[in-house]
Parts: structure tokens; C-alpha cells; sequence
């Protein structure tokens, strides 16, 4: 399991507090590897420059690659994963497997389902 050279681009929509901790752990352990950005500082045509639609970015994470395939939710994810140092790496791939994806997308879609209300306040309903 190699890192990957070539740079992504992350885009998350900056109202998630998971993804937002994610963002700000990864953005010191990638190096040059990746860049983070907030939707928000996107106006609708780089969105569709990148194949995503405001609500895209609202809705999940997105990860874009080198070669300008987006990849949402805990596919985002495990792309993120891959271009840290250290470990992180095979664990983005393992998410990357059928059974990592099987597991890992419910997963995503609570966290992202709770993400402007339950988690943000700390409290579980």
C-alpha cells in the first residue's frame, strides 16, 4: 500500500463538526498531499467544474482526485485517509473494500444525518 502522489482536493460543507475535526486533523499530517476547503468558498460554476451541485456539498463530504473524479461520503473519506502519513492510509483503503464500504457508508450517512443537531450539541437523542 503506497500513498498516493498525486494531490486531491477536499470539500466539505464547514456545518459538520466531525467533518470539520476530520479536516483540521488531516490538513497537518498530509503534507502537500491535499488541500481543504469549505463549500462556501465555491460559487456554483467551480462546483459543477468539479461535477458537484450545491446541494452535492451540502448534503456529504467530497473528496476530488487528480484526475477529477469525485467521490462522496465514506468514499471521500477513505480518500482523505490515503494521502496522510503514517497508517491512515490502510485505513482509507480498508474503507475502500466492499466490506469497509458495507460498513462504513450507514456509518457515514448517521453522522451526517445528525450532524446540525445531536452531535454539534454533544447530546444523543
Amino acid at each position: 500500500m503506497s500513498q498516493p502522489s498525486s494531490q486531491i482536493e477536499v470539500i466539505l460543507d464547514g456545518s459538520c463538526p466531525v467533518c470539520s475535526a476530520m479536516a483540521s486533523f488531516a490538513g497537518t499530517r498530509c503534507g502537500d498531499r491535499a488541500t481543504f476547503a469549505s463549500s462556501t468558498s465555491f460559487d456554483d460554476v467551480a462546483l459543477a467544474e468539479r461535477g458537484l451541485t450545491r446541494p452535492d456539498v451540502e448534503e456529504r463530504l467530497w473528496v476530488i482526485s487528480s484526475d477529477g473524479e469525485a467521490r462522496g461520503g465514506i468514499k471521500a473519506v477513505a480518500g482523505a485517509l490515503r494521502a496522510l502519513n503514517g497508517a491512515w492510509p490502510a485505513l482509507g483503503w480498508m474503507l475502500e473494500t466492499r466490506i469497509g464500504a458495507w460498513l462504513g457508508e450507514p456509518a457515514y450517512r448517521w453522522v451526517a444525518a445528525r450532524r446540525h443537531s445531536e452531535i454539534r450539541s454533544g447530546q444523543e437523542r
